[in-house]
């Protein structure tokens, strides 16, 4: 959770739905699948500044992407040939109506994609400001890496804030956001 975009905590489920239950931590708790009872129940949200000092405790800890990816220079992930590949697949299961541009920063130039299911394209151009509705996307080039191929789940990484997204204009497509699950090679 950061000050741009949170993740619910399980218990806020409680307050509007009295069959709901939280499990508590440790991986051992259980629900008797006859009674529905469980063996250990959570039922308080968790406290916000343990959740922000645990945080802080992690902020020199390298990305799992970094561990794994981090040795590989930059200029030898084949990224401008893992895109095109990676935009046919989704465009394969696009369920996106309309014009809609996905803009990927690769380093000095933009690999942007119209994820429209009906005659999309994609190129590498210098400039996006003209492409309208878009997302420019920007996420560091070893993690674009494992997205693309399948180290990294897009949904992941878009859950834990772990790249930058900026929309134009700023309105929310969650077509365009399922897009982006199939967005690999």
């Amino acid at each position: 959770m950061n000050r741009f975009r949170g993740v619910a905590d399980a218990c806020e489920v409680l307050a509007f739905d009295d069959r709901a239950v939280v499990l508590d931590d440790g991986g051992d708790a259980s629900i008797d699948t006859v009674s529905l009872v469980p063996t250990r129940a959570r039922t308080k949200p968790y406290d916000p500044d343990a959740m922000h000092a645990y945080a802080a405790s992690l902020a020199d800890r390298p990305m799992v992407y970094q561990r794994y990816l981090g040795q590989i220079p930059t200029t030898a992930l084949p990224l401008a040939r893992l895109l095109p590949k990676a935009f046919a697949n989704a465009q394969r299961r696009s369920l996106v109506q309309r014009d809609y541009y996905l803009c990927f920063w690769i380093g000095g130039a933009w690999f942007a994609c119209n994820a429209n299911k009906h005659g999309g394209e994609s190129k590498l151009v210098s400039d996006v400001s003209q492409l309208s509705p878009r997302s420019e996307i920007q996420v560091s080039p070893h993690y674009l890496f494992g997205l693309l191929t399948c180290l990294f789940h897009w949904n992941n990484a878009e859950i834990g804030s772990q790249y930058r997204t900026r929309r134009v204009p700023d309105v929310h497509d969650r077509d365009v956001q399922a897009y982006l699950n199939f967005f690999h090679v």
